[in-house]
């Protein structure tokens, strides 16, 4: 069984950055990456909370 996986990057995450979480390995099925942009860093989901809002109301709609 596998199931679609969405992976939620930020640009300015230095931790993590965006080119090492586009193509993430051991995954099955379908993938939908996006990228949300902000200067915050590893925190930048938490600041950008509207770029998150409609990321996520996109994949659950």
């Amino acid at each position: 069984m596998t199931s679609a996986v969405g992976v939620v990057s930020v640009s300015s995450d230095r931790l993590f950055p965006p080119h090492s979480q586009r193509e993430p390995r051991g995954i099955g099925g379908p993938i939908r990456f996006t990228c949300i942009d902000s200067h915050h860093g590893h925190d930048g989901f938490l600041a950008e909370e509207g770029q998150l809002a409609s990321i996520l109301r996109q994949s659950l709609a």
